[in-house]
């Protein structure tokens, strides 16, 4: 492993071999954090490449030490990824050296993956503001660029443009921001959504001398559990003696988040679920995140809290075309949002 720092910035970067062709993945971060990055550890790089390896079928050597515990755990989770996405392959991980299973002494801190959406605002309003110990209480946040903001260059704008309204948020939550920018999504041709945790959870694992415990937030409930890259049986498989991963929220529905944010303030100023690229990094309130967490807060009878941060302005127009796209495709389809919100409509009265 490489790592360099500039008048701001610090990378740690690996050379990957893909088939022949060699290329450089890295990590951008503030560079007071390189502190903490244990060079002789490439737990960090396993986790970010082997879902893409697993989709390539290709076996992941790693001329490096790599955590015996993770070893272990990326094993199982394999077997997971495998049961849900049949087209992927399960692979050999095969490493120079093993690091042994310990953590790390002095005071260490959590942190939770932050998008300003309802699942993150969840996860803080139960693990931050809720009493707890010291430790096990939020005390970072995590903004990366891994994938879900798209890619080249339009991709890395709209992460910047996001990474704004974060920080702007985080200043509010008064907790500190670790930002991460990497090149790890142009080694992929799997689907973000496959494979979204173990791209994030990569990001952490370079810092486990500073970070205890990563919460991911859970995308959806227990009960609705399904093909997704966050998984509530198998996250917790990319821990490490030092450094554990929380799925966190599964045991509340995405109406019963929404609820519970509502009483937040902070939540409603900056809550954000869009999903395209807008001017300012705001809620378009046309795409099918905006308009179902519109419907949503309608249904709550909490809509006149977030207006505004939502254009409600052709809502009944938008409202209409999402319904009648949910009653096209029918809501048995494995789209656990839209039975949510039919079954919660038809439970309480409400005509759809």
């Amino acid at each position: 492993m490489r790592l360099d720092s500039t008048a701001g910035d610090g990378r740690a970067s690996v050379q990957v071999d893909f088939g022949g062709h060699v290329r450089s993945l890295w990590y951008s971060f503030d560079r007071a954090h390189t502190q903490f990055i244990d060079l002789d550890c490439y737990d960090a790089f396993v986790i970010g490449l082997f879902p893409e390896a697993m989709n390539l079928g290709c076996d992941l050597t790693v001329d490096g030490a790599v955590s015996s515990d993770l070893i272990v755990g990326i094993r199982y989770y394999m077997h997971v990824m495998r049961a849900l996405f049949p087209e992927l392959k399960i692979i050999k991980l095969k490493c120079k050296k093993t690091l042994p299973n310990q953590g790390y002494a002095g005071e260490r801190r959590t942190i939770s993956s932050f998008s300003g959406g309802i699942d993150s605002f969840c996860t803080l309003l139960e693990n931050c503001l809720q009493p707890m110990p010291d430790g096990d209480r939020v005390s970072c946040l995590l903004f990366a660029n891994v994938g879900s903001h798209g890619r080249s260059e339009s991709g890395y704008r709209l992460f910047e443009k996001r990474l704004i309204r974060v920080q702007a948020a985080a200043r509010d939550l008064e907790l500190p921001l670790l930002v991460v920018n990497s090149n790890l999504d142009s080694f992929y041709s799997l689907a973000f959504e496959k494979s979204h945790c173990a791209r994030t959870v990569s990001c952490i694992m370079l810092f486990q001398a500073l970070f205890q415990r990563h919460l991911v937030p859970s995308t959806n409930a227990y009960a609705d559990f399904g093909p997704d890259g966050s998984m509530p049986i198998a996250d917790h498989l990319l821990s490490t003696r030092a450094t554990q991963v929380v799925h966190d929220g599964a045991q509340h529905s995405r109406i019963e988040k929404s609820r519970k944010i509502a009483d937040w303030s902070t939540a409603r100023k900056w809550l954000y679920v869009c999903t395209r690229d807008t001017p300012d990094a705001g809620n378009c309130s046309q795409c099918d995140k905006c308009i179902r967490a519109m419907l949503t807060f309608e249904l709550l009878g909490l809509r006149q809290l977030f207006e505004p941060v939502f254009d409600y302005a052709f809502f009944s127009e938008s409202r209409t075309r999402y319904i009648r796209k949910m009653n096209q495709l029918g809501i048995e389809a494995p789209n656990y949002y839209w039975r949510e919100i039919v079954h919660y409509a038809r439970n309480n009265g409400y005509k759809l």
